[in-house]
């Protein structure tokens, strides 16, 4: 049987937000979160916010499990949006997918959110 339990992204410290100072998602990456590596029974349902505390409108991408495919969201300041929503993230056995991020300035974008582990 199933366990699951609520926890804090991977890349937070303590429930923190993750700043997101990469401005390149393909060479640098800002780790919101790492899933597990096994691909048998473990799953990552992630939930994310991104709030832009910029003055002006910032441009901020997310890949998931190291697709070449990205999301891509526009922030107006002082906004906060809901990115991600119930979104299931496995591992493929030898190591973990992540979730990253990359925004057009450094340290004005901050990631919050959550993650239900299934196990």
């Amino acid at each position: 049987m199933a366990t699951m339990s609520k926890t804090i992204l991977s890349g937070s410290t303590g429930g923190a937000p993750v700043k997101v100072v990469a401005t390149d998602i393909t060479s640098s990456p800002t780790e919101i979160h790492a899933g597990s590596a096994s691909s048998t029974a473990h799953l990552d349902i992630v939930t994310l916010y991104l709030y832009n505390s910029n003055t002006s409108v910032e441009l901020v991408v997310l890949k998931i499990a190291g697709s070449a495919d990205v999301l891509k969201f526009s922030l107006n300041p002082d906004e906060t949006i809901l990115a991600l929503d119930g979104v299931p993230l496995s591992g493929h056995g030898s190591s973990a997918y992540k979730i990253e991020a990359a925004s057009d300035t450094a340290n004005k974008i901050m990631v919050y959110g959550s993650v239900v582990k299934v196990r």
